[in-house]
């Protein structure tokens, strides 16, 4: 049928009618695509009432995931390897600064270990650091110790030493005298022989009338000169010999043997007196001191010995230094309380500086402020409008009053 000879009313009867599917039937192909396009317009209509649906199929969801998990993944690892570094820079940061904790302190034990001091032995200095000091320590405490015993049994072999140093025996004559003691003829014999004495003239029968003599120096004696061989090994151990043996009586070396009471009460020995002076004339005090035992001598007429005017010279100058260093820390104190009520005087003056300056600038804000009120009040009250409206002589007695 040709449509194109059709009037207007054939071709509508003709489109209202089934031929028109009847004479255009489908191939398979076009069934195919229609069927895959209807289906996907299905699901394109599914998609839109669906608002929870993915907008994309699975496939291309998947694909999405996959790529978005290791995109992810990327910068996660990108961070991790950024802060790594920051980590460790932290840990290095705080190894270094126990580091220089750990060599402070170290420079401070390798100072300390290495400081040097001087040890008086045997007359003669001798330097140790602290080092070796710990280090030695041990071994010098039991030698220490062992010297101590040693020296405490020796103590009284003491008077039987110096005997025989003051007699020169030697090492021969000694044992002689052991023989001797022990009934050793021969060595009997030998010292008979030796002092010239004619064995005739011993007579063995006679009542013995013999009484040892007592050789070696008394323990006051050694003891004294223990405290010489200490005060030698200073230098200013001639000075304080020469005090004791020389410029002081005799009397008063009587007292340093046989001990004394000080004035504190306590009793010290021979030993102790020296020892005593010697430390006196090393920081000087005895100077000072001995200045006022002249002068209490020859006050006195020389009633006592020298060291007894010593000692109470001693307490005088105690008392003097007493009364000085309570002089000095009175004038401290009072120093203290003069810049203590200085400081407050200015606090004070600061203070009320500070109020009369406060309260000012509230009195300006408050005049201020009424001004500006006072002027409000003003303009509000006065008409200017009614200026037009006054005469000559009222307008120059309205001016008068505003000029003031």
């Amino acid at each position: 049928m040709n449509i194109n000879n059709m009037t207007d009313e054939e071709f509508e009867a003709y489109m209202n009618t089934d031929q028109l599917d009847n004479d255009v039937p489908p191939t398979e192909d076009e069934t195919g695509i229609t069927s895959e396009f209807d289906e996907a317009v299905e699901q394109t209509e599914e998609i839109a009432a669906d608002p929870e649906q993915p907008e994309q199929d699975s496939v291309t969801t998947a694909t999405d995931d996959e790529t978005t998990t290791e995109t992810k993944e990327e910068p996660t690892e990108e961070v991790t390897e950024d802060a790594d570094p920051d980590v460790t820079t932290e840990v290095d940061n705080s190894e270094v600064e126990e580091v220089k904790e750990t060599n402070s302190e170290d420079d401070v034990l390798d100072k300390y270990l290495n400081t040097v001091s001087k040890v008086k032995a045997n007359k003669s200095e001798v330097e140790f650091t602290n080092k070796e000091k710990l280090e030695q320590f041990d071994a010098m405490y039991q030698k220490a110790a062992n010297y101590t015993k040693k020296t405490q049994k020796l103590a009284q072999y003491g008077k039987k030493i110096s005997a025989l140093e003051e007699a020169g025996v030697t090492d021969e004559q000694f044992n002689t005298m052991l023989d001797v003691l022990k009934g050793d003829k021969d060595a009997i014999t030998a010292v008979i022989k030796q002092a010239g004495i004619d064995a005739l003239d011993i007579d063995t029968e006679q009542e013995l009338s013999y009484t040892p003599r007592d050789y070696g120096k008394s323990e006051i004696e050694l003891e004294v000169e223990e405290a010489y061989s200490e005060i030698d090994s200073d230098p200013e151990g001639q000075v304080t010999r020469q005090v004791i043996a020389s410029q002081w009586d005799y009397k008063s070396r009587e007292h340093i043997v046989n001990g004394m009471t000080m004035p504190n009460g306590q009793t010290w020995s021979a030993k102790q007196i020296m020892t005593g002076i010697h430390e006196d004339v090393k920081s000087g005090t005895y100077n000072a001191v001995s200045g006022i035992a002249t002068k209490l001598k020859i006050a006195d007429g020389g009633t006592k010995s020298d060291i007894e005017y010593y000692l109470q010279a001693g307490g005088q100058y105690a008392q003097q230094q007493a009364y000085v260093a309570q002089e000095a820390q009175r004038a401290q104190d009072q120093e203290r309380l003069r810049k203590e009520a200085e400081a407050q005087i200015i606090a004070d003056a600061k203070a009320k500086q500070e109020a009369n300056a406060k309260a000012k600038a509230e009195a300006e804000a408050r005049q201020s402020a009424a001004v500006t009120q006072v002027n409000a009040g003003a303009t509000n009250a006065t008409d200017y409008l009614a200026v037009d409206k006054m005469t000559d002589d009222e307008f120059l007695a309205f001016m008068d009053k505003q000029i003031g």
